[in-house]
């Protein structure tokens, strides 16, 4: 659940989500590098993993992902417009 300031806790440390997602429930995706921030199955927000591999596995609660992420090259037409060049 992310608090009123946007953050949500994760391995004893703040992870800023961004205060307009505040009450809300979210599921984050995590990997060796990012954490991805998913809002009613739309990623909302990427940001850089705070944890080590050792930490990421002392996750309590964690599921393993079914699926590996798909990344997605983007191309940023104009400010405020991304379109997908896959």
């Amino acid at each position: 659940m992310v608090n009123n300031a946007g953050c949500v806790g994760l391995a004893g440390r703040l992870l800023s989500v961004g205060v307009p997602l505040a009450g809300q429930r979210m599921t984050l995706r995590i990997d060796a590098r990012t954490v991805r921030v998913i809002a009613d199955g739309v990623l909302v927000r990427t940001r850089t993993g705070p944890l080590t591999p050792s930490q990421r596995g002392r996750l309590h609660g964690a599921l393993v992902g079914r699926f590996p992420a798909v990344e997605r090259p983007y191309r940023l037409r104009d400010p405020g417009q991304v379109e997908s060049i896959s």
